[in-house]
C-alpha cells in the first residue's frame, strides 16, 4: 500500500495520444486514488472521447473548460479539487510503467522533498542517457523491458534537481498548499521554472528519481502561428524576469542557468524613457511615482516636465531628483500644453522606447514587462497601450470592483491571469499611457502641438503612426488606473471647450467636413488610408527649438 495520489491530466487537442496514456495510468490507481482530466476545449474529438470515459469509469473526473485558457490556469483547476496527499501532473502524450505511482513515491524520504521526476526520452536534465549509458542500451528494446532494466540499474536511487518538467511531476500536496499552485500569468511557458525556484526559495528539494522511466510520445508540430507562439513565449519570460526582479531587489537576480540551466530563458526588457508631463495636481503626481518605483523593476529613467506648476510640484521633483541619475526635470515657467511638454520629455529619451505616462495614473504589478514583450515580439507594433478604468474606446474596463489600492492591485492580478498575453489591435488608443518605439518618434516625430492644453493630440499621433506603417496594440492584460481628466479639474479647466475647440482643429487638419459634429466623429480606417508624407505627418519633438531646462 502507498499513500493515495490524485493524477491531474490536462488535455488539449490530445485524441492521438490520450487513450494510450490512459491505458497506463488506469491499472495504476488504488481504491482513494484520483485521476481527474481537465479538458482545455478540446476540438479533433478529445471531449467526445471523454465523454464516452465518463460513462465507462464514472469515477474519472472530468472537467470540461468552456474556454480555452493558458496550461497553468487549466492545471490549477484540477489542483483545486484534488483530494489526497500527493498530486501527479502528467502530459497526455505520456506513456507510464507499471507501479509507476509507487515508485515515484517512494522517493518522498523526508519532509523538505517537494516534487519528485522521472527519467524520459527527450532532451533535457531527466534525459535517460544521462543516468543509464547509452552504450549499455540494447538497439531494440520494448518499453516493458526498458522500464524494467531502468528500475533494476537504479533501484532506489535519485538525485537532487534545479528544475523538473512538468511532462510528469509528483509533489506534496502540502508544499502546494503552502507555496501556492502554479503561476497562472506565465501564459506562455516558465511556470515549471517559476514553481521550482518557489519550492526551493521555500527550502524545499526537487528530485530526480533515476529508477522511473516514462515514455513521451510524439505528436504533430504545434499549429499555433509562429508568430504567436513567439509571442507567448516573450511574455512569460519578461513576466518571470519581473516576478524575480521583483524579489531580489535591490540585489540582481540570479543568473538564468542557475534557473533553467539552459539559454531559452531571454527576457527582452529594453530600456525605457518614461515621460511624465506635470501641471499642478501634486497628490496624484506622488501616487503615480510611487506605484511606478513599487512596481517596475526593468530599466528606465523618468524625465518629468513642470509645465508651470503653482503648487508643491516643483520642489517636489527637484527633491526627488537630487542624487539619481535616472530622473531628469525640465521645468517651463508657464504651461506649454500636454503635446509639448511631452515633445520636451521626448527629445529628452535615451531609452529603445518612450513611454507617454499622465501624471494621473497608477501602475501595478508587471505592466511595463507586459507592454514591452508584444515590442519585442511584434516588430510592426509601433504603440502599445493598457486597459484602463476610464477612457474612451475600447480600452476601459467597465465597472471595475476596486475602491482602494490593494483592491486596485487584487483586480489587475486577475486580470493579468483570466487575458494572460491576449489583447487585440486597433487603429486609436487614448495617451494616458502609450509605450512607443524609438523607430516611431524618428518617423513622425512628437505629438502636434497646435492642440495646446490637451485632447485629440493623442489620435492625431496614432494616425501619423499608422498611416507611417507602424500597428497599434492594447494589452489586455495590463491595467493601469487612470483617475481621469485631474490637470483639466485641479487647474480649473473647462475640458468639454477643449475637446471642442480641438475637435474643429482635427478636423481642419484631417480634412473632415466642418459641419461634422462631434458626437458623431470619424472614421480612422479612411484617414489612415493615404501615403505617409515627411512635410504633413511628422511634428519635430521640440516645435519651437527653445532649449530645455535641467533644474
Amino acid at each position: 500500500m502507498r499513500p493515495k495520489v490524485s493524477v491531474v491530466l490536462v488535455t488539449g487537442n490530445s485524441r492521438a495520444t490520450i487513450e494510450t496514456c490512459l491505458a497506463g495510468i488506469l491499472p495504476a490507481l488504488l481504491p482513494g486514488d484520483q485521476l481527474i482530466i481537465v479538458d482545455n476545449e478540446s476540438t479533433d474529438g478529445t471531449k467526445e472521447y471523454l465523454r464516452q470515459l465518463q460513462i465507462m469509469e464514472p469515477a474519472v473526473e472530468i472537467i470540461f473548460l468552456g474556454n480555452e485558457i493558458a496550461y497553468p490556469r487549466a492545471a490549477n483547476a484540477g489542483i483545486a479539487i484534488a483530494t489526497n496527499d500527493y498530486i501527479v501532473l502528467l502530459s497526455p502524450r505520456t506513456i507510464v510503467p507499471e507501479n509507476w505511482l509507487t515508485s515515484l513515491q517512494k522517493h518522498f524520504t523526508g519532509k523538505a522533498v517537494a516534487a519528485v521526476g522521472p527519467l524520459t526520452n527527450t532532451a533535457g536534465k531527466q534525459q535517460l542517457e544521462r543516468y543509464v549509458a547509452a552504450e549499455t542500451l540494447p538497439e531494440y528494446i520494448d518499453f516493458t523491458a526498458l522500464t524494467a532494466l531502468v528500475r533494476d540499474r537504479n533501484e532506489g536511487r535519485a538525485v537532487p534537481a534545479e528544475l523538473l518538467d512538468l511532462f510528469c511531476l509528483m509533489l506534496s500536496r502540502q508544499v502546494l498548499q503552502d507555496s501556492g499552485p502554479l503561476e497562472e500569468t506565465l501564459a506562455g511557458g516558465f511556470y515549471g521554472q517559476e514553481l521550482a525556484w518557489r519550492l526551493k526559495l521555500n527550502g524545499h528539494q526537487l528530485l530526480i528519481a533515476t529508477d522511473v522511466f516514462v515514455f513521451q510520445q510524439e505528436t504533430d508540430p504545434d499549429d499555433i502561428p509562429r508568430e504567436n507562439a513567439v509571442f507567448l513565449r516573450q511574455h512569460s519570460a519578461n513576466v518571470f524576469a519581473h516576478q524575480l526582479a521583483r524579489h531580489y531587489y535591490p540585489e540582481k537576480c540570479p543568473p538564468p542557468e542557475t534557473l533553467e540551466d539552459t539559454d531559452r530563458f531571454q527576457p527582452a526588457l529594453p530600456f525605457t524613457s518614461i515621460v511624465i508631463p506635470c501641471f499642478n495636481a501634486i497628490e496624484y503626481t506622488t501616487a503615480c511615482v510611487q506605484s511606478i518605483l513599487a512596481h517596475t523593476r526593468e530599466p528606465f529613467e523618468l524625465i518629468f516636465v513642470d509645465n508651470g506648476s503653482t503648487d508643491d510640484t516643483g520642489p517636489y521633483l527637484q527633491n526627488f531628483a537630487q542624487d539619481r541619475d535616472d530622473v531628469t526635470v525640465i521645468t517651463n515657467p508657464q504651461n506649454r500644453g500636454f503635446g509639448s511638454a511631452c515633445n520636451q520629455g521626448i527629445s529628452r529619451a535615451r531609452g529603445q522606447y518612450v513611454l507617454i505616462l499622465n501624471n494621473d495614473t497608477e501602475v501595478t504589478a508587471g505592466w511595463l514587462a507586459r507592454l514591452a514583450a508584444v515590442g519585442e515580439s511584434f516588430p510592426e507594433a509601433g504603440i502599445i497601450a493598457p486597459r484602463t478604468n476610464n477612457a474612451a474606446g475600447p480600452q476601459t474596463v467597465t465597472a471595475v470592483p476596486y475602491y482602494n489600492r490593494p483592491t486596485l492591485a487584487k483586480f489587475a492580478r486577475k486580470l493579468a491571469i483570466t487575458q494572460a498575453a491576449q489583447g487585440f489591435e486597433t487603429d486609436l488608443v487614448i495617451g494616458f499611457c502609450l509605450l512607443v518605439k524609438q523607430a516611431v518618434i524618428k518617423r513622425i516625430g512628437g505629438f502636434d502641438p497646435r492642440f495646446g492644453a490637451g485632447n485629440w493630440e493623442d489620435l492625431d499621433f496614432c494616425l501619423r503612426a499608422r498611416i507611417a506603417g507602424y500597428k497599434i496594440r492594447v494589452c489586455n492584460d495590463v491595467f493601469i488606473h487612470h483617475a481621469g481628466s485631474r490637470t483639466f479639474a485641479e487647474n480649473q479647466l473647462n475640458a468639454a471647450a477643449l475637446l471642442a475647440e480641438n475637435w474643429e482643429k482635427f478636423k481642419a487638419k484631417w480634412g473632415i467636413l466642418p459641419a461634422t459634429p462631434l458626437q458623431q466623429g470619424f472614421d480612422p480606417a479612411r484617414l489612415i488610408d493615404q501615403p505617409y508624407e515627411q512635410s504633413r505627418h511628422y511634428c519635430p519633438p521640440e516645435p519651437d527649438g527653445e532649449a530645455n531646462n535641467k533644474q
